[in-house]
């Protein structure tokens, strides 16, 4: 079956700089796999493929795009709570 996919509307080519840069150096994984995730996107890799790549449901990798899209950024929201302990 053949899923109708979505895509990144417009990536710049500084966010496309600063998406590399944060893919290569970024301490925080789940920043990493977004960045990565947005690329992909622009490459009009499929919503599939970029989940699988990723190792996410596909359902996540629309919410990224459609964060991207709305220029929301990346970035986790802030968590109430005690601070992580254990960063690996």
């Amino acid at each position: 079956m053949n899923m109708p996919s979505k895509f990144v509307k417009l990536l710049l080519d500084q966010d496309r700089q600063k998406l590399i840069e944060n893919c290569q150096t970024s301490t925080n994984f789940r920043a990493r796999n977004r960045s990565q995730a947005i690329l992909l996107s622009f490459q009009k890799r499929s919503v599939d493929e970029i989940a699988q790549i990723c190792r996410v449901h596909r359902t996540t990798v629309c919410l990224w795009i459609d964060k991207w899209n709305k220029n929301e950024g990346l970035k986790d929201k802030e968590r109430s709570g005690r601070p992580q302990i254990l960063n690996i």
